[in-house]
């Protein structure tokens, strides 16, 4: 049944079948120009599917969303077996090459999570199939891989080099076109800020600025919008900022309304938009 089921989805997708097999289907890539030879399979158990020419891999739902048909869970197939055979775990820290692999495996459960696959994208989100883990690279301004972060043991990182805290998630992706940066505690926070109104975000990875961190903060020349979590170690982060950064930054403090904990939870960029208009130039007292 599962079979049949994943073969009428591939026929809705336009994913031409080449050769039925006993593993399932092998197939012409829709991702890339595949003509003389198929490289992409699909598991036909599972729906598992992978291309072997390099546009990634991953559980069926993430096809079908990718592809237009939304996300769609095959029947009788767990969140665990819906995935393929796993490589070996590498025993050393992923090179920038592998990194940058992993951005070509969508991560299903972030996708879930409402983030838009251009967001996931424009962060260098991945998926590491070999520890079915989310990966979060951590670079500095000139996109130097410093660290890695791993989901949902988010408060692991893996470290190159001794440039402990030196950095912030989503660095490298400040430039001298914006006019603000928002200043947030986790990676979702950040993803969200940018996502829901292309603001440029950056994240602590905690609710306490490095000193590493603080130096990195007093040579940005424009405003800075910080948007700590709505909870004591937030606000008591926001103070710190405050008493560290006044005089060498311009900040605006976002004061959270009743009911909204941090910038995950908010639902639109009008939303956003009003906060922002609304900062002030202190932050709340604990």
């Amino acid at each position: 049944m599962v079979r049949r089921l994943i073969e009428r989805y591939l026929q809705l997708m336009n994913i031409q079948v080449k050769t039925p097999n006993d593993y399932g289907f092998l197939c012409y890539c829709p991702f890339h120009r595949d003509v003389h030879k198929p490289s992409f399979s699909v598991n036909g158990d599972t729906g598992w599917w992978q291309c072997f020419a390099g546009c990634g891999s991953g559980p069926f739902p993430v096809l079908t969303k990718r592809l237009g048909l939304g996300v769609i869970i095959l029947p009788f197939v767990s969140g665990d077996s819906n995935k393929s055979k796993k490589p070996d775990v590498p025993k050393n820290r992923p090179s920038e090459g592998e990194i940058l692999f992993y951005v070509k495996n969508i991560s299903l459960p972030w996708v879930l999570r409402g983030f838009d696959l251009s967001t996931l994208e424009r962060f260098q989100v991945g998926f590491d199939p070999a520890k079915n883990e989310t990966i979060f690279p951590i670079r500095d301004k000139d996109g130097t891989l410093l660290a890695y972060l791993h989901s949902p043991k988010q408060s692991v990182y893996y470290y190159y080099g001794d440039r402990r805290g030196e950095s912030f998630f989503g660095a490298h992706l400040i430039d001298d076109n914006n006019d603000i940066v928002a200043l947030c505690e986790g990676v979702a926070d950040a993803m969200r800020i940018w996502q829901l109104g292309h603001l440029p975000a950056i994240a602590i990875m905690g609710s306490k600025l490095t000193p590493g961190q603080t130096a990195w903060l007093k040579k940005l020349r424009r405003p800075i919008y910080c948007m700590l979590d709505n909870d004591p170690a937030g606000r008591k982060g926001n103070i710190q900022i405050w008493e560290k950064l006044r005089g060498y930054c311009r900040l605006q403090f976002i004061h959270w309304p009743k009911g909204i904990k941090d910038p995950g939870q908010l639902d639109s960029s009008r939303e956003l938009e009003r906060l922002l208009g609304q900062a002030k130039p202190f932050p709340k007292s604990v």
